[in-house]
C-alpha cells in the first residue's frame, strides 16, 4: 500500500491554495437552498499538529499558513479561509492545522453532509475518531 501521510505537508503553500479554493467554492455552492453533499476521497487525518509529529519534520507549513498567520490585510477569500484555521486555534497561537474535512465541516450548513474516504489505515482511524460525534452529518469510510 502507498504510505502517503498528509501530515508531512500540512499547511504548506499547496494546502493553503487548495483550502482557499475549497472555502470559496463551498461558500458559493451554499448560496442555493439545496443541501450539499461534499465528498473527500483523500481525507487524511483531518487535523494536524504543527508542534510535533510529521508536520515539524520538514516544517513546510512555515512557507504556507505560517506566512499568513499574523496577517490582517488579506483579501476576503484568504481571510475567510484563515478564519477556519483560527477556529481550531482559539488561543491565537498556530498549533493545529485543519485538513480539508475539518475546513469543509466548518463551512457547511447544518443541512449539508460530508462523506470522507481515507485509504491509509492509521489516518482513517484517526479521522473516524475525530468525526465520531458528528452523527449522520459526516460519514467516514476506510477505503
Amino acid at each position: 500500500m502507498l504510505s502517503y501521510r498528509h501530515g508531512f505537508h500540512a499547511g504548506n503553500h499547496a494546502d493553503v491554495l487548495k483550502h482557499i479554493a475549497l472555502v470559496a467554492l463551498l461558500r458559493n455552492l451554499a448560496r442555493k437552498d439545496k443541501p450539499l453533499l461534499v465528498v473527500d476521497t483523500h481525507a487524511g487525518a483531518g487535523m494536524y499538529s504543527l508542534e510535533q509529529g510529521f508536520a515539524v519534520r520538514n516544517a513546510e507549513f512555515r512557507g504556507g499558513i505560517g506566512a499568513l498567520w499574523e496577517r490582517s490585510d488579506l483579501p476576503e477569500p484568504v481571510a475567510d479561509y484563515l478564519d477556519q484555521v483560527r477556529a481550531v486555534n482559539p488561543d491565537g497561537v498556530l498549533r493545529q492545522y485543519p485538513g480539508s474535512p475539518r475546513i469543509a465541516l466548518g463551512v457547511l450548513r447544518p443541512q449539508d453532509r460530508l462523506r470522507l474516504f481515507e485509504l491509509h489505515s492509521t489516518e482513517g482511524a484517526i479521522l473516524a475518531r475525530q468525526f465520531a460525534q458528528e452523527g449522520r452529518r459526516v460519514t467516514v469510510t476506510a477505503g
